[in-house]
């Protein structure tokens, strides 16, 4: 199965998080907004750590190792955003994103808790985390010019109380992700 490791804002922030997709559509227009695939709310989390192709053996073991700290990881996640950004940049994006800022740090430590545990298993992290939310994916052969990003604005605060280790299956039409387990932070 290929897997990740995720935080789901919550259905409230989902919603929150289309009207902002939906405003910035608008500004783009549609001969820019076609240049992206648009991911949908069921889609929207903060990747904490791809696992990649692993056998249900290994995600079992995974799973039993975060169930042994369950509860005892972090406490609950605040984060807030108020405004949309993108990967590499915005002149030249790839990735259209919400930034997930967390003022006091848990979900870096989260993420070091995850890396650690991971390790045992010979996974290492290969980019540095940044906590976002990922709302569309510039097509491929494509340059879409993105200026009037920073005239979304909105105010978001989501509160995250688990981790979820998921399953991606890749299709035509896109990925569908499946809860595999859930972990109380």
């Amino acid at each position: 199965m290929r897997a990740f490791i995720s935080l789901y804002p919550g259905i409230g922030a989902a919603n929150e998080l289309l009207k902002a997709q939906s405003e910035f559509r608008d500004l783009l227009g549609e001969k820019e907004a076609y240049k992206i695939k648009w991911e949908t709310a069921d889609k929207f989390h903060i990747t904490m750590f791809f696992i990649g192709e692993i056998d249900n053996n290994k995600a079992k073991d995974i799973c039993g190792d975060f169930k042994k700290i369950s509860g005892n990881i972090t406490g609950k996640i605040l984060c807030e955003s108020s405004c949309l950004s993108a990967f590499p940049n915005t002149k030249n994006p790839r990735v259209i994103i919400c930034e997930a800022k967390n003022k006091d740090g848990r979900i870096f430590r989260l993420n070091d808790i995850i890396l650690n545990t991971l390790s045992k298993y010979g996974l290492k992290q290969d980019k540095k985390f940044h906590p976002h939310i990922t709302l569309g994916r510039v097509k491929r052969d494509r340059n879409a010019d993105i200026d009037c990003i920073e005239d979304v604005k909105f105010s978001l605060r989501f509160e995250i109380e688990e981790m979820l280790l998921m399953e991606s299956v890749l299709k035509s039409e896109g990925a569908i992700h499946t809860v595999i387990e859930k972990f109380k932070l």
